[in-house]
């Protein structure tokens, strides 16, 4: 569950309790290992991180077993991007690799620029996903028609 520190860290971490997961504050972190982004950079420091939570029920196990909670992958280059908070295929396809196993059914509530659901999908697993807005979904499917998924 990705999610902006200010105001949201401790709202998503309480939903997610109230949801019957449990969770720790040790969120997952994306490094971008770049200069960052940044939507008015005259004024505000560049963010080069992104932070998630990962949730769970009963006692699963982790595919990558010991593996560190920094991902470390370049941000999609913003004249590549379908979506504003697009993230990258291969970082997508760690997450997925790390706490699933293939054949898992994998649930991506805002498919956004698609790249989730592609990732799934490559690594053998089963993914399942909503988007609403069309402009997003149509530049996912020309995505997944160029990939030769279709």
């Amino acid at each position: 569950c990705w999610f902006a520190p200010q105001p949201w860290f401790e709202i998503v971490y309480q939903e997610l309790h109230n949801a019957g997961f449990q969770t720790t504050r040790m969120c997952g972190i994306w490094t971008k290992n770049s200069p960052g982004q940044n939507m008015n950079p005259s004024i505000r420091l560049s963010n080069s991180y992104e932070m998630f939570f990962y949730a769970w029920k009963g006692q699963p196990a982790l595919n990558k077993a010991g593996r560190s909670n920094e991902f470390r992958y370049p941000p999609v280059p913003p004249s590549q991007k379908t979506h504003p908070t697009e993230r990258p295929l291969e970082l997508m396809k760690e997450i997925y690799d790390t706490f699933a196993f293939p054949g898992s059914r994998v649930f991506i509530p805002f498919l956004g620029s698609g790249s989730g659901i592609l990732a799934a999908y490559e690594l053998g697993m089963s993914p399942l996903g909503f988007e609403l807005s069309k402009s997003y979904k149509d530049s996912f499917l020309v995505k997944v028609h160029q990939m030769g998924k279709a």
